[in-house]
């Protein structure tokens, strides 16, 4: 956060918190001891070049939306975000994912457009709520065999 920046507020009565168009190029790290009351977090349309590993110290966390910065990668600790349904990390500049990611046993949107993705973990075909993957514009070469037998997705 920068110093100009007004102090971060609480989220709201439903967990949503917005700190979008603040020109900011990391997560304060006091967002992460919002662990108790953060259900939604959108850093959208920042200048952000990473999502912390404390992303796992938000327990709650069901939505993170981090589209339209400047994010090279996700941390493993990402997988630990058990109640995480929906992922939308297009328009940044993503090269991989971890395998992590395929613990996300939640997860029902990952939206991944718009980035310089080569490849997918094998992993990824173990999200078996997964019903939208949106893969537009990256640098993909192939998808793993294993997302073949994913029944559930419904939105490529």
């Amino acid at each position: 956060m920068d110093v100009e920046d007004e102090l971060i507020p609480d989220p709201d009565s439903k967990g949503f918190l917005d700190i979008t168009n603040r020109a900011w190029t990391r997560v304060d790290l006091s967002v992460f001891t919002m662990s108790l009351t953060l259900v939604v977090l959108d850093i959208s349309y920042n200048h952000i070049f990473e999502i912390p590993p404390q992303i796992a110290d938000l327990i709650l966390l069901k939505e993170l939306r981090a589209s339209f910065n400047k994010i090279i990668a996700i941390p493993p600790e990402i997988g630990r975000c058990k109640r995480l349904r929906k992922l939308y990390l297009n328009t940044n500049r993503i090269k991989a994912l971890p395998e992590e990611i395929g613990r996300l046993d939640a997860l029902e949107e990952l939206v991944l457009s718009e980035n310089i993705i080569e490849e997918l973990p094998h992993t990824i075909s173990l999200l078996s709520n997964l019903k939208v993957l949106k893969l537009q514009n990256n640098k993909l070469k192939a998808l793993p065999y294993e997302i073949g037998t994913s029944t559930n997705i419904t939105n490529y």
